[in-house]
């Protein structure tokens, strides 16, 4: 969420018209065409998020390193056009934000492009070792996007076969769980939940189908 906070006082603070907002980490070197090639990419009215690759230093060696589909742009190097960014009501603070803006960009009928020519090098990648909190409010973030028990449920089983922690999984599930007691605001409306769970599912069939 402070990440979201962040990001936010600086667009409050734009006095300057714009056609694309941009939302980078500091810790993040881009290749000298990036934004060039981006504004191709939005001329496109069509694409609401669009963005590069994230590359991480391993052994000596930058590689890619994308875990998720390749509909996916990585929070670090996302870009909005203005149409989508106001359409969507701006990024929600919660964690799991870089995964709901596409979301609602996908129900407000915007493309999520990502280009695989476009790589950055992402320098400090802390992000992947949360601690027990965070795991337990990404387990909320299912509960505040209407993802349902059983979406739920196969979200962090993924995660657990993923990161091959029984651990995570389970904090996963408690944040879910205490998210049903507790009852916090929804972060999407009915409609956006119900896009969001079909979508989901949608994809977990194509990935069945392909095997």
């Amino acid at each position: 969420a402070k990440v979201v906070h962040t990001f936010l006082k600086g667009v409050e603070a734009l006095t300057q018209p714009y056609d694309v907002l941009v939302k980078l980490d500091a810790d993040i070197v881009l290749p000298q065409n990036y934004f060039s090639e981006l504004a191709k990419c939005f001329k496109d009215k069509s694409v609401g998020i669009a963005g590069g690759m994230i590359t991480e230093l391993k052994q000596g060696q930058w590689e890619i390193d994308h875990p998720m589909n390749e509909d996916h742009v990585r929070g670090a190097i996302k870009a909005y056009s203005k149409a989508c960014y106001q359409a969507i009501g701006g990024l929600r603070p919660i964690m799991g934000w870089d995964t709901l803006d596409e979301h609602l960009a996908r129900f407000y009928t915007f493309k999520v492009v990502t280009l695989p020519d476009l790589l950055a090098k992402h320098y400090r990648p802390l992000g992947r070792r949360y601690a027990g909190h965070a795991l337990q409010k990404q387990g909320q973030a299912f509960y505040l996007m209407r993802y349902g028990l059983l979406l739920s449920l196969l979200a962090l089983l993924k995660h657990a076969w993923v990161k091959q922690s029984i651990r995570a999984a389970l904090l996963l599930f408690l944040g879910y769980l205490s998210s049903l007691f507790i009852r916090p605001q929804r972060a999407v409306t009915k409609a956006e939940g119900r896009f969001i769970r079909r979508y989901r599912y949608a994809a977990i069939l194509s990935k069945l189908k392909s095997f």
